[in-house]
């Protein structure tokens, strides 16, 4: 599926296997594929009933969407590239001139986007996903520990995909 060099760059990254190499632009996509995996978990309860609860049954076995998935990949591949771990150059990102409460060192000024297909891509999304984590999130010193904390996040409904 990848290449070598590829799935170097993956591994240096810190990815696991739900990396998607494109993030969708419309919503459909995305909303397809997690009806599959609900349609799953009925599968793997063996509870087919329509009145049991989908998201029940995905909490019960730790399961989380896969739009958190990508998020969190994202902003893994966002975090590795600030630490230097990763090939994926920052180097067009601009940080706010003038500190203030709500900004630090590890904030970046929101890049303006028209299209759809530019919008929802890697950087613009990731900046605003990185910007809204608490700093001492965005300042912790490993990826397994940042990553970690996002899934915290994800679980107790502080991220949102």
């Amino acid at each position: 599926m990848y290449g070598s060099q590829e799935a170097e760059t993956y591994s240096k990254c810190g990815l696991t296997k739900e990396v998607k190499a494109k993030a969708p632009y419309t919503a459909r996509d995305p909303q397809q594929l997690e009806g599959v995996q609900r349609r799953g978990a009925h599968f793997v309860h063996k509870d087919y009933q329509h009145t049991t609860s989908v998201s029940q049954l995905m909490s019960d076995l730790n399961w989380l969407l896969l739009s958190s998935h990508q998020q969190i990949s994202c902003l893994v591949i966002f975090y590795n590239g600030l630490r230097g771990n990763c090939p994926t150059s920052l180097d067009h990102l601009r940080h706010p001139t003038r500190p203030t409460r709500s900004v630090d060192v590890l904030t970046f000024i929101h890049l303006p986007a028209h299209v759809d297909c530019y919008k929802y891509s890697f950087f613009p999304t990731t900046v605003i996903d990185l910007n809204t984590l608490p700093s001492t999130t965005r300042s912790l010193s490993s990826v397994n520990s940042f990553r970690n904390s996002l899934h915290r996040m994800v679980f107790t409904g502080h991220l949102s995909c």
